[in-house]
């Protein structure tokens, strides 16, 4: 508590009395560098008259003023980036009525960029008596503007690349009810009432449904990712496979609010089924297919189990020893001539082998069912 002299009045700590303290005067120089040395803050006064500023040295560095001396009012306006002066005309206005204010304005700097100053300022009073027009502080805000641009771009191009790859982006309540899924409806022709409920359903293949339900309560469940491949049946009246993924969002307290994913298509063919009944499959080819060459491992595996050398082959087929062995390499720099394999295959086939060409296995050899010669 401030001292009371006898005749009822409060005096300061420094004996001088409260009607002194109250006479106009800028804020002590000590109280700036101290909110100047916390970060890069500058702090202004603005005069009684509404007229003059005065600033410290990093407030005047925000907006390229001079330093040492007070500036015009009009001289701060000015400093601010052309479009962004009708906030500095809102603000005096406020101080004026005896209102704080506050705003953000862009200062040019010499490499033709800006800097994004935020001003706030109030305007004291004293018994009716202000000792200054307003005081503020000013600190820059640029990588503030920065960091929202680039999350903004960062936003642009995720929406650009789901755009691009996703042929569905959907949204749906915690236990599956369709909230937004426009992109949906017009992949597969539904209406906006047969998609409500888990009606979105009657557009996967009937086979892949039971599936599609139990990967989806699992991650329910869970709280956990989905992802699950299934066909839909598209608009055109075509099955056509998609991929589906998405993730749960929680609320404050770890409940999920929502689940976002999206369909994406899957490549490939043979995955592409019309809507009507499949065509019967087709017949499998011969196991002895004479029109399919044979490979150097079925000759080794012949000549083997005939236990015919090179030159006994060479003999029977009338090739020489010399290109057989290359043919028996692999390797084949030099493709042996049509006839010669024929050749080799004939007399091979003559000694009891047959060359057998299964679906889904590799090319073989065993004994030919006549008993050869």
């Amino acid at each position: 508590m401030a001292p009371v002299k006898g005749d009822g009045t409060m005096t300061a700590r420094n004996g001088a009395s409260r009607e002194n303290r109250q006479r106009p005067g800028w804020p002590p120089c000590e109280v700036a560098s101290l909110v100047e040395d916390a970060g890069w803050v500058g702090v202004w006064v603005l005069g009684p008259d509404g007229h003059r500023v005065r600033g410290s040295s990093a407030f005047n560095a925000l907006f390229g003023l001079a330093d040492g001396r007070d500036h015009a009012w009009e001289d701060l306006v000015s400093a601010a980036h052309p479009g962004d002066r009708t906030s500095f005309r809102e603000m005096e206005a406020s101080l004026r009525n005896g209102l704080s204010a506050e705003c953000e304005v862009r200062s040019p700097r010499g490499d033709g960029s800006c800097a994004w100053i935020e001003l706030r300022a109030v305007n004291p009073r004293f018994d009716g008596t202000a000792a200054f027009g307003a005081v503020g502080i000013a600190r820059d805000v640029t990588l503030r503007h920065m960091n929202q641009r680039s999350d903004l771009t960062g936003q642009a191009r995720l929406a650009a690349l789901i755009e691009a790859t996703a042929a569905v982006v959907w949204t749906v309540s915690p236990d599956g009810q369709a909230l937004d899924m426009p992109q949906w409806l017009t992949l597969t022709g539904q209406s906006h009432e047969d998609v409500q409920g888990r009606g979105w359903i009657d557009a996967i293949h009937p086979d892949d449904r039971g599936r599609v339900e139990a990967a989806w309560a699992t991650a329910v469940a869970h709280q956990a990712s989905y992802n699950t491949d299934y066909r839909v049946l598209c608009a055109d009246g075509v099955y056509r496979w998609y991929n589906a993924r998405g993730i749960p969002i929680l609320d404050p307290n770890g409940e999920i609010r929502e689940w976002v994913g999206v369909c994406l298509t899957v490549p490939g063919r043979n995955r592409y089924l019309p809507a009507s009944p499949p065509a019967p499959p087709p017949v499998a080819p011969a196991t002895n297919n004479h029109d399919r060459e044979i490979t150097a491992a079925q000759v080794r595996g012949a000549r083997s189990m005939l236990n015919w050398s090179a030159g006994e082959l060479a003999r029977r087929s009338g090739v020489s020893a010399s290109t057989i062995q290359r043919l028996e390499t692999d390797a084949r720099p030099n493709v042996p001539r049509p006839d010669n394999l024929a050749a080799i295959r004939a007399a091979l086939e003559a000694g009891g082998i047959e060359f057998t060409f299964e679906p889904d296995a590799m090319p073989g050899v065993r004994p030919a069912r006549n008993g050869g010669h």
